[in-house]
């Protein structure tokens, strides 16, 4: 795991803790700390610091606005300060307004190594910080600061937050400025030794990671529009060895994916003599983007293709034994499982025994035994050191994808719109969400750069549906996440998820439109039953007067709750109780089916193994997974779930 994918890692187990106030709080100065309490004597000096630099500057603004900006400014330098002491130079306390807006530390045995701090106050969903392009130029970090108190003269204590740092040659600033959410920041506990790491050859690194070009064109146009192969793997290990932070150069995936090779010619193959495809996706929105690239790449050529995606409430995950059965009638040759097949033994032996050849696209873990195909791509099966190594599914479609047009030369038009489907599908897993770094970073850059104009009216749609539509010039992240994916998503959880991949491959404006309101729709719906049943479950725990320091973890089994939506109550309960939660809903008198999800410390695929004699079908992985089982074993299985807490938290 390289040091950025575990700082990642880090982030997202603190932003949880964070949203339940279990935060670190160490008073010694220069150690980590993620809280950072400033009050009594040194806030009063602060506080009529700022005002004193407020009646100087106030010729251009109201004074309270210029004391606030400037106490912002001052409280989170002051938490640097405190965290790095000696490490950093003084506070300059002449700045006006927080800072020059240039660099506001430098490293004590370094001064070409500058350190620029922004703070704010709002709500960690939303709260964004900015940087300008002259300001990444000039520094090689940024350092983020979350006040829990808004800034203001009758403050008597801030508690601060040092909610994450951002190395400069990460930053895209191409635009002028650059704005990042938390969830975006490098955790912050490897802040002073990434500082150490740049000491002494800032200057040097930070001109061997600006862009690169290769053969005449700009590294992003290579790395998008095609995959550069190495004529020998010491150039690429150069490359690598830079932090991974952004994958200027691709090796070609041909040498990276044993299978991809086999995989384009099982297609191309397909195509020439015009054998009939489909493909078996997934119900979630990262299944769905994922099934509408192929569906698109596919037509786009002129393919005849069909798809199936199986039924949430009745089959469950992946392909079975019944689309299988439905696709040979069909006249199927080929079956391209996406997001799933790796572990679908039966199934696929089925497909294989009837005469259809098989492709499995997929990312997840990979089981004793490999599910019978002609070709398998998955990025857990390649090299841990590829940079393809942080693809998700719909990464590794969009390979393919993109790996097939250019082998029949056909790339022409249609690429952008692969990385915005790209882009929609990879930012819908937040319990267990792929690293964002690498290619990965790389290409949702450029589909969050392509959204607000795209070409495909499924999108444009959304957006005006979402209300999205005065954000013509740019889209940040979370409004793709909250918006955009949210509305799919919800198709997926509770309805039938062939209106979403309609909305993604439809080149009709009005079936489009038409899409996207039944979407949103859907969404409104899903909101209703998500906010119905987790008031339900508080209301049961309280009624319950259940002791969560005696019971580690929350399970929670009611009557006529909707499983579509368990993924989310789930989180809201997380973030509520801070403890494991796995909810429930009787499929029928005799059985059980839910949800768990976990914390730090509570590994839930791990938890589930240890019940599994109590279990019908369980899956899943560190973070979270999905389970049946007998009702009758509720209480047993509440019992050994605890248990295994009890060992580990």
């Amino acid at each position: 795991m390289d040091w950025i994918t575990l700082l990642r890692s880090q982030q997202a187990d603190f932003i949880q803790r964070l949203k339940s106030g279990n935060f670190l709080h160490c008073e010694t100065v220069g150690q980590h700390s993620e809280l950072t309490v400033i009050s009594g004597q040194k806030l009063k000096q602060l506080v009529d610091f700022c005002w004193e630099m407020a009646e100087k500057y106030k010729q251009n603004n109201p004074v309270r606005n210029v004391f606030n900006n400037n106490l912002k400014g001052k409280l989170g330098e002051e938490v640097v300060k405190i965290r790095l002491a000696d490490f950093v130079t003084e506070v300059d306390y002449e700045k006006r307004l927080g800072g020059d807006g240039k660099v506001d530390f430098r490293l004590t045995s370094d001064p070409s190594v500058g350190i620029q701090v922004k703070t704010r106050y709002g709500s960690i969903d939303r709260v964004q910080w900015e940087i300008s392009a002259e300001e990444v130029k000039k520094n090689a970090v940024l350092v983020c600061i979350l006040s829990q108190e808004e800034f203001d003269d009758r403050q008597v204590r801030y508690n601060l937050i040092l909610a994450g740092f951002m190395p400069s040659n990460m930053i895209d600033s191409n635009k002028g400025k650059a704005s990042f959410s938390i969830a975006d920041l490098l955790y912050s506990g490897g802040l002073c030794s990434y500082l150490e790491s740049v000491k002494g050859n800032h200057e040097e690194k930070m001109q061997q990671l600006q862009p690169t070009y290769h053969d005449g064109q700009p590294i992003e146009q290579v790395s998008v529009n095609t995959f550069s192969s190495f004529s020998s793997k010491s150039k690429l290990n150069k490359y690598n060895k830079i932090g991974k932070l952004e994958p200027h150069f691709l090796p070609s995936p041909l040498e990276e994916f044993p299978d991809l090779a086999l995989s384009i010619e099982l297609l191309k193959r397909a195509i020439d003599i015009q054998e009939k495809i489909a493909i078996c996706g997934d119900y979630d929105a990262h299944g769905m983007a994922s099934t509408a690239i192929l569906l698109r790449t596919l037509r786009w050529l002129n393919v005849s293709v069909d798809y199936a995606i199986p039924n949430r409430m009745n089959e469950g995950y992946g392909i079975n034994q019944r689309i299988v059965e439905a696709f040979y009638r069909e006249g199927v040759k080929l079956i391209l499982t996406v997001n799933n097949g790796t572990s679908a033994f039966e199934p696929l032996a089925r497909a294989r025994q009837l005469g259809m050849k098989v492709i499995i696209i997929d990312y997840h873990d990979i089981p004793a035994k490999l599910a019978p195909a002609d070709a398998i791509l998955n990025s857990k099966l390649i090299s841990e050191s590829s940079p393809y190594r942080v693809l998700a599914g719909v990464g590794v479609v969009t390979v393919l994808a993109i790996s097939l047009l250019q082998q029949l030369s056909k790339t022409q038009g249609l690429v952008k719109s692969l990385l915005e489907l790209f882009t929609l599908g990879i930012l819908t897993d937040i319990d267990n969400p792929p690293p964002l770094t690498g290619i990965n970073l790389l290409w949702i850059k450029r589909g969050l750069q392509q959204l607000p104009e795209s070409k495909l009216v499924g999108i444009q749609a959304l957006m005006q549906v979402r209300g999205l539509s005065d954000k013509r010039e740019s889209l940040l992240l979370e409004d793709v996440r909250f918006h955009l994916v949210k509305s799919i998503e919800a198709v997926g959880s509770i309805s039938d998820p062939v209106t979403a991949v309609e909305l993604l491959i439809t080149d009709d404006s009005d079936i489009a439109l038409e899409r996207a309101i039944q979407c949103e729709k859907v969404n409104q719906k899903c909101e209703v039953l998500c906010e119905k049943i987790e008031r339900e479950a508080v209301a049961w725990i309280e009624k319950s007067q259940i002791n969560l320091e005696q019971e580690l973890v929350l399970v929670i089994v009611k009557h006529n709750w909707h499983p579509g939506v368990f993924r989310i109550v789930a989180r809201r309960l997380v973030e509520r109780y801070s403890v494991p939660t796995f909810i429930g809903t009787y499929e029928n008198e005799n059985r059980i089916r839910g949800y768990g999800l976990g914390i730090s410390g509570f590994h839930v695929f791990q938890a589930l193994q240890s019940c599994q004699d109590l279990l019908g079908k369980f899956g899943g992985h560190k973070i979270a997974g999905g389970f049946s089982m007998p009702a009758e074993n509720l209480k047993a299985f509440q019992k050994s779930l605890n248990q295994f807490a009890y060992n580990c938290l």
